[in-house]
C-alpha cells in the first residue's frame, strides 16, 4: 500500500455528511448538528442513541455544544421541544395504551423525567400558608 492511500485509509466517512480523523473526532457538520437536534426535539430518544445512530459519540457532540453559543441555543431549544413532545406523549400514552400496567410505567417515568429537567413547569408546586398574628409583642423594650 503506498503512502496515498494510506492516508485515504486514515478517514472514515460517516452518512456522507462528516468524516474521522486520525485522532477519531468527528469533524463538525452543520448538517449533523441539525439533523441530531430535529430528531432530539421530535422523539423521547436519549441523545446518546441519537448520535450512535448518526455515527458520533455524545462527547463529540457536546463539545460542540459546549464550544459554541450558537450551536448551545439551538441545542436547548430542541430540548424544550424534547420536553414538550414527552409531555405530549403522557396523554397519547393514556388515551390509546392497551397494557395497563406498561402504559403507567411509561406516564410515570416521563412524568418523573419532566419533573427533574423542568421544575418551574412540570414539578409539584408546593405551596405555604403562613398567617402570623402579631397581637403581643415578642419582647418588652422598657421604653414606656
Amino acid at each position: 500500500m503506498d503512502i496515498k492511500n494510506k492516508k485515504i485509509a486514515t478517514k472514515k466517512v460517516i452518512n456522507k455528511t462528516t468524516t474521522k480523523t486520525k485522532g477519531g473526532q468527528t469533524k463538525y457538520s452543520d448538517d449533523l448538528f441539525n439533523k441530531i437536534c430535529d430528531e432530539l426535539a421530535q422523539s423521547s430518544t436519549a441523545l446518546y442513541k441519537i448520535c450512535q445512530n448518526n455515527g458520533i459519540t455524545r462527547a463529540t457532540f457536546m463539545n460542540w455544544v459546549n464550544n459554541n453559543k450558537d450551536l448551545f441555543a439551538i441545542y436547548d431549544n430542541a430540548k424544550e421541544d424534547q420536553l414538550k413532545f414527552l409531555a405530549e406523549q403522557i396523554i397519547d400514552i393514556a388515551d390509546n395504551g392497551s397494557d395497563t400496567n406498561r402504559d403507567k410505567l411509561r406516564i410515570e417515568s416521563r412524568k418523573w423525567l419532566l419533573s427533574k429537567l423542568d421544575r418551574k413547569k412540570f414539578g409539584d408546586q408546593i405551596t405555604q400558608d403562613i398567617n402570623v398574628k402579631n397581637e403581643l409583642p415578642l419582647f418588652d423594650l422598657g421604653l414606656n
